[in-house]
């Protein structure tokens, strides 16, 4: 199976020989599962030929958010409403996931509730048929600012909490997107805000610092958001193999 990534960020220099890049997070999670990758720096304008040149995309975190107004959004939106129309699967991470929104008639913004960073814990709401096992709850490290604040009528929210009320949503049975960042270890969470710290020292209370540093000895639910990736993308392979 043929996955495109969909590159609209990478790290920073510094801690690229230690943590490599987002295309190498994504493989790392998903190690194990064969897939061939191919990677589009949607930054400089790179996408397949067609939305069918892979099986299924992943669209990544950055530090920039869709309303920043940059020339290379609102390509990315119209490519997000064409793999939707073609029913490709398409997994949405961190702004992923608010991209995915904004392009098919949500809301995204600011939260006026701050950074959501560290390990955050969802309640799960609905069920989708690659969330197997199903816990109450999932833990995920995040990093981010703005937020989805209206889902697109046609997604189905399946996990939030106060703080983040659309933290993962799907859209039929070809679309996945979560807030949170699986692919992240919290080595390199850690590592990212050191830097953000050493620049801006202010930049979070107190209790957020605290929060991200607690997220080294918390356990996560990498491995098990891991999974349902693997069946997501299975399932739908199959699914369209069929029509």
């Amino acid at each position: 199976m043929k996955i495109g990534i969909l590159l609209a960020d990478d790290l920073r220099d510094t801690l690229v020989p230690r943590f490599g890049g987002y295309s190498p997070m994504f493989q790392e999670m998903l190690h194990g599962n064969d897939y061939d990758w191919q990677v589009f720096d949607v930054r400089a304008g790179e996408y397949p030929a067609t939305v069918g040149q892979c099986d299924g995309y992943f669209i990544t975190g950055s530090r920039h958010g869709v309303g920043d107004n940059l020339p290379w959004v609102a390509p990315l939106l119209e490519f997000i409403r064409r793999l939707h129309n073609a029913r490709q699967p398409l997994v949405g991470i961190c702004f992923g996931h608010q991209a995915v929104a904004q392009a098919l008639g949500g809301k995204v913004s600011p939260s006026n509730k701050g950074w959501g960073v560290g390990l955050h814990t969802w309640q799960i709401h609905a069920d989708a048929p690659w969330m197997r096992p199903l816990p109450p709850t999932i833990n995920l490290l995040c990093s981010h600012q703005d937020q989805i604040v209206t889902l697109p009528p046609i997604a189905r929210r399946l996990a939030g909490s106060d703080f983040c009320p659309e933290a993962l949503f799907c859209i039929d049975e070809h679309i996945f997107c979560t807030q949170g960042h699986p692919e992240f270890s919290a080595d390199f969470l850690c590592a990212l805000w050191d830097i953000k710290r050493a620049h801006e020292p202010d930049l979070l209370p107190p209790h957020l610092w605290q929060q991200i540093a607690e997220s080294k000895i918390v356990a996560n639910d990498n491995a098990l958001f891991a999974n349902w990736l693997a069946a997501f993308f299975s399932r739908s392979h199959v699914k369209n193999l069929r029509t």
